[in-house]
């Protein structure tokens, strides 16, 4: 409820009452300018009138606390009148609210104050209860820990306490106000029977936006009636926007008219017209909106979750490595490194020397074999120039063999068996590996089902994941949003045509249910259907079917507890799945809506692998939430995550010892980062917090229990007899080549790049000379940001001066370009420079590199091919660019 002065006012009177030791404190007698009522000389109260304040102030004392409120607000008997009304005259000139909320916040914001502490001692005296009635209204002293959470074990966390502190109040005092416009504008909706004028749907997508940041902040009764009816309505409105989308086609099979309505038909004559176009804005307006506030709420909780306690390293500024990690060689695959991928398909019974379900061949044509079964019947058993034979890297095969000696066991478990890391570094073939173990898992399933032998890799190990049988039930694999064709793609390419069902999840929420039903009706085995759906729709099914407050007191491992949706479908956790797969998992490192919706789904699988080839993102505790999902139960509990929170606690306090006894004219860090990026060796003042730091990730390491499957680019494949020089795991590319273009800028990029640089070198006009921008140096809490605008702004300077292509593109601050003329206009000169180079060694393998002849630079022609060569230019090559 919001805050009401006059209840304030009462619940002042009632604590000058019951507890006046409250202000004996000199410094509180300072800061309120206020003695107690039994002082001799009050401001704002004559003297002859204070012993009627006293008597009246006594009288409330004598009360409960609900009839004490009653008395201070409303005119009360005459023996306490007098008293009632000085009393008031005197709240009223005092300002004292103000005071206490300038008090309030100076202790949340000084520096080395605990606000838990804080608490604590208010407690101890018994007025934390009236104290906190004061501040939030009807709410129990507990509020502060619900609110402020991990921020009270930090006590660099003033800023977030801040923020939390005016987010929440902002929500006591306008919720109200929003639930009252948002009720005015539905009866309108209502009024319109489902259908609304294009005008006031506008204003509806404003009120749900506004009221919705303002429920949720507790799971009381309240806030969860609050949130249902929110839901509710939100599906209506969208129901109805549907409703008009449908009514366009129905228009255009009677040939009315090319336009749609929303709004009504009354009397023949359309009321409101809305174009195609109008109607999608207001629903990408409405997503976007809503977006916006959990995307601001989950960038919050990032940051506040990826507390910097990792200031650099000479290698890699700002960030720490995996250098400790490196040093124990490869992660996971000891028991099979000495053996060869043939022994390993053997064991895995791949007589092809891959899975039955796979491709027999590789094309390099990009043919789509799903699409084009005839032309894969016409490939020869060797294959030929476009259709290479199906091949599975050594390592790889190590690793789904790994992967299945952790998964399959010895004996019964009702509990199951924890997950797995896959986290290769860039360019081994994590999606290989992937595909690798989802057709084992069905090639065994496939065994089971007929009765025939399992093959020989699980002759000791009878049982999946703790179970008798593998279970008839779906994969699901989470990936990106901008990567989902991609990954469709990735099944079709390794996997033969139809032997799996491939279903991606749709973005949109009304979709959902349909989606349902059509898995559910697939002929194939559930073992053989493959689900594909992206992070995004995790974060979003979270939010409309899990209860999650903005309480931090739960632990993370927690389950959140479900609610219903207003558009009736069941959520993706609701199914059972035989594995679930989480492709660039790094994304679900901070305990936010995505992750407990990830939480979910982890509860309904047998198999639980993860894959990133950067789970250490920012910090240790990184790992350590990653583990939470894949249920290692070495990282769950309350024990388990109180010496997370020491070990940060810890980390943060030695980072605070370092910069207080660097605090000089030139600050060491910047110093430091500065003389690292131009490959100078010097004393890193952070050292000792980097050595902690590793010391925690070794610990996270061992507590893993070997679950983490890693290896580098320079891992060695073993072979049998031994190579003469060892063979790295990715000596197969191509030796590196550097090549250096002289580029010539033009004016924009060269205003573009100085103004960007102004932008990061300068901290402003009050800038401190020991701040690490001054000296140019690189700022590790902002490097990353600076580094991304940068690269933007000077790869398409002209677009952001050029107002005719501002005014155009509206809110898009770089392109799609819509055409080549367009892409002519606005490229940098240093993209157009890679991209002419990327299109010179892509025309042909055997091209010879550019050259530099009289200060430019020369493209040379690809090879001539002989007039009666049938074959076809050798286009192998494949370029990364790094940037």
């Amino acid at each position: 409820m919001p805050r009401i002065v006059q209840k304030s006012r009462a619940l002042f009177a009632a604590i000058f009452a019951s507890y006046p030791d409250l202000f004996d404190e000199e410094a509180w007698q300072q800061q309120f300018g206020f003695p107690g009522f039994d002082a001799d000389h009050i401001s704002n109260v004559k003297n002859e009138e204070l012993p009627a304040v006293r008597e009246f102030l006594k009288h409330v004392g004598n009360l409960p606390l609900d009839e004490a409120i009653t008395c201070v607000n409303t005119k009360g008997a005459d023996a306490f009148l007098q008293g009632q009304t000085t009393y008031h005259h005197w709240w009223s000139k005092s300002c004292m609210v103000s005071k206490l909320r300038i008090t309030h916040n100076h202790a949340i914001l000084h520096a080395g104050i605990n606000i838990k502490a804080m608490y604590q001692v208010a407690a101890k005296k018994g007025n934390a209860k009236f104290v906190m009635l004061m501040m939030f209204g009807s709410k129990e002293a507990e509020i502060a820990e619900s609110m402020f959470g991990r921020a009270f074990e930090d006590n660099e966390s003033g800023y977030y306490i801040e923020r939390q502190h005016k987010n929440h109040r902002q929500a006591e005092t306008c919720r109200l106000e929003a639930k009252g416009e948002l009720d005015a504008m539905w009866k309108l909706f209502e009024s319109g029977n489902g259908q609304i004028h294009l005008k006031d749907a506008k204003k509806i997508s404003n009120a749900l936006e506004k009221y919705e940041k303002y429920i949720g902040w507790e799971a009381t009764e309240q806030d969860k009636a609050a949130l249902a009816e929110y839901e509710q309505r939100k599906g209506e409105f969208e129901q109805a926007l549907l409703k008009s989308e449908a009514q366009e086609e129905e228009l255009k099979k009677n040939k009315k008219s090319s336009q749609y309505i929303l709004g009504r038909m009354m009397n023949r004559r359309i009321a409101v017209m809305a174009t195609e176009e109008e109607i999608a804005a207001l629903h990408e307006d409405l997503a976007s909106r809503l977006q916006s506030i959990e995307s601001t709420c989950n960038r919050e909780e990032a940051k506040q979750h990826d507390i910097d306690i990792n200031p650099g390293l000479p290698s890699h500024p700002g960030l720490i490595g995996w250098e400790k990690w490196k040093e124990c060689g490869d992660l996971g695959v000891e028991s099979w490194s000495k053996t060869t991928d043939k022994v390993l398909a053997e064991m895995l019974r791949w007589d092809n020397g891959h899975p039955d379900e796979f491709n027999p061949f590789i094309n390099a044509s990009l043919t789509d074999y799903w699409e084009n079964p005839d032309y894969v019947a016409k490939i020869p058993p060797g294959g030929d120039e476009d259709n290479e034979v199906m091949n599975i890297m050594w390592h790889q095969i190590v690793g789904i063999t790994a992967m299945v000696n952790m998964l399959w066991t010895t004996k019964l478990d009702d509990d199951g068996v924890p997950g797995i890391l896959l986290a290769d570094e860039v360019g081994l073939g994590k999606t290989a590996q992937m595909m690798g173990l989802l057709a084992f898992i069905m090639s065994c399933y496939r065994a089971q089902k007929l009765g025939k032998e399992l093959p020989p890799v699980l002759a000791q190990l009878p049982y999946f994941c703790g179970c008798k049988q593998i279970p008839d039930a779906p994969h699901l694999i989470l990936v990106p949003g901008t990567i989902i064709e991609q990954i469709v793609g990735e099944l079709k390419w390794w996997f033969r045509p139809h032997v799996i069902d491939i279903f991606v999840m749709p973005t949109m929420e009304q979709r959902w249910d349909e989606f349902n039903k059509a898995v559910d009706s697939s002929k194939q085995d559930k073992c053989n259907i493959v689900i594909i759906a992206s992070h995004s729709s995790v974060s979003q099914l979270a939010h409309r079917n899990l209860w999650i407050t903005k309480s931090k007191t739960e632990l993370v491992s927690t389950l959140r507890p479900s609610k219903t949706n207003s558009l009736g479908y069941e959520p993706i956790w609701s199914r059972s799945f035989c594995s679930v797969i989480v492709d660039e998992a790094h994304n679900f490192r901070t305990p936010n809506a995505a992750y407990h919706g990830m939480n979910r789904i982890m509860e309904n699988t047998c198999v639980h692998l993860i894959v990133s080839a950067t789970p250490l993102y920012q910090s240790p505790r990184d790992l350590c939430n990653l583990a939470r999902l894949i249920r290692l139960k070495a990282f769950i509990g309350k024990a388990a995550e109180s010496l997370e929170k020491e070990k940060v606690r810890e980390l943060s306090k030695m980072r605070r010892d370092v910069a207080k006894g660097n605090n000089s004219d030139d600050d060491a860090l910047a110093v430091f980062n500065t003389n690292a990026l131009k490959g100078v060796d010097g004393r890193n003042p952070y050292k000792g917090v980097y050595d902690a730091n590793n010391d925690w990730v070794i610990d996270i390491q061992a507590r893993y229990e070997g679950r983490i499957i890693r290896r580098a680019v320079t891992s060695i494949k073993y072979t049998d007899p031994p190579a003469d020089k060892p063979i790295m795991l990715l000596n197969e590319l191509p030796p590196y080549e550097k090549i250096k273009v002289m580029v010539s800028m033009a004016d924009a990029e060269k205003w573009e790049m100085d103004n960007q640089m102004s932008k990061w070198s300068s901290n402003g006009s009050d800038a401190d000379s020991s701040s690490s921008k001054t000296h140019g140096a690189v700022d590790v809490t902002d490097a990353g940001a600076f580094l991304l605008n940068y690269r933007l702004a000077v790869a398409y300077p002209q677009s952001q001066r050029d107002p005719d292509y501002l005014s155009k593109s509206g809110k898009k601050k770089f392109p799609p370009f819509e055409s080549l003329e367009e892409w002519e206009k606005y490229p940098g000169a240093k993209l157009e420079a890679t991209l002419r180079l990327c299109r010179h060694y892509l025309s042909d393998d055997n091209v010879s590199p550019p050259y530099i002849e009289d200060g430019h630079l020369v493209f040379p022609d690809p090879p001539a091919m002989a007039t009666s060569d049938k074959k076809k230019r050798i286009q192998q090559i494949k370029i990364l660019i790094f940037h």
